[in-house]
């Protein structure tokens, strides 16, 4: 939420912008697969009246655009409306977290970005930030945990994996520091649990849908313009040998 929006929320609105973007994503997700929802497959029922039987997707669709209307647009507003009041310029808040001086503060990418409108230069529209910070949120935060939580469950029920894993963790890192990508060279039992782990319990088994924008031809195989395209992660497969 730092890192998205802004550092300075409070926990209520930190809890009510959190409510809001996983109400949105749980909504979306019950269509996100075609086959979901009839009318994903048959996109000409959406000409049936909302009366119509069978025709609740209407009542589906409305809520789920509220959702996602007030995922785009809630935080967003409290994050523009902070930086209008303010007046803060990108250099007072946005510096190198690395660098930085005591007195200054660390901003978010939506406000950098609306800096950016703002000093003419342009980089995206409003609607193109909204977009972008709803999506590195929702997605982020959704797929972090759901690895997080596959990765604890692995630990818990493999404590000889956890171990061997620690004792590596130890040898490379020791006690003094936080490990570093420089040592991820070096520890190549703990990058197999986390390979291990995203083979196991991939976040999105089924991947993304997309839409084949143009004819085209792959491996001898036409396909057509328009075309719902599938990926599929075979990790049931993999994980059964």
């Amino acid at each position: 939420m730092a890192t998205v929006y802004d550092k300075e929320i409070s926990k209520s609105e930190v809890e009510r912008f959190a409510n809001i973007s996983e109400d949105a994503a749980a909504r979306i997700g019950k269509s996100f697969f075609p086959g979901a929802i009839a009318v994903n497959a048959l996109p000409f029922l959406r000409h049936l009246p909302t009366w119509f039987p069978g025709a609740g997707f209407h009542k589906f669709a409305t809520e789920c655009r509220v959702c996602t209307d007030q995922m785009l647009n809630v935080p967003f507003r409290r994050v523009k409306e902070r930086v209008v009041r303010t007046g803060l310029y990108l250099s007072d808040i946005f510096v190198d977290a690395l660098t930085k001086d005591a007195g200054n503060e660390v901003s978010s990418l939506t406000a950098r970005l609306l800096q950016c409108i703002s000093d003419g230069q342009a980089l995206a529209h409003e609607e193109d930030i909204k977009a972008v910070a709803a999506t590195s949120f929702v997605g982020g935060a959704d797929t972090t945990l759901s690895f997080g939580k596959a990765f604890i469950y692995a630990m818990v029920v493999n404590v000889e994996a956890q171990k061997k894993a620690q004792d590596e963790i130890d040898s490379i890192v020791g006690n003094k520091r936080l490990p570093d990508l420089s040592d991820r060279q070096n520890m190549p039992y703990l990058e197999a649990i986390y390979r291990e782990v995203m083979r196991w319990r991939p976040v999105l088994p089924l991947g993304l849908s997309h839409v084949v924008s143009e004819d085209d031809i792959y491996n001898g195989y036409f396909i057509p313009k328009g075309l719902c395209i599938q990926k599929y992660i075979p990790h049931f497969v993999l994980t059964r040998q």
